[in-house]
């Protein structure tokens, strides 16, 4: 799951719109808005142009993108 709130953020710091942000990673401002809110999901592609859009950090990739997963909490298969 995304941490919206930080991407949201981390737009605001770096002084851009969705609109920017749409077409840093080719697609229309809707689609760019219903993946800000949750209703549609980002491609890989699509995150890595925004992390170079946006200037993230490795921690703030960390926290925005992969914030759900936890190493010590993460099960496989093999585990249960």
């Amino acid at each position: 799951m995304i941490n919206l709130q930080k991407l949201k953020g981390k737009i605001r710091e770096e002084d851009k719109t969705y609109r920017d942000c749409a077409r840093a990673i080719e697609c229309s401002n809707p689609t760019f808005c219903s993946k800000m809110k949750g209703r549609s999901k980002f491609y890989v592609f699509e995150i890595s142009k925004l992390t170079k859009f946006l200037h993230l950090s490795d921690e703030d990739i960390l926290e925005i993108f992969f914030s759900r997963y936890n190493t010590n909490s993460i099960e496989t298969k093999c585990d249960r």
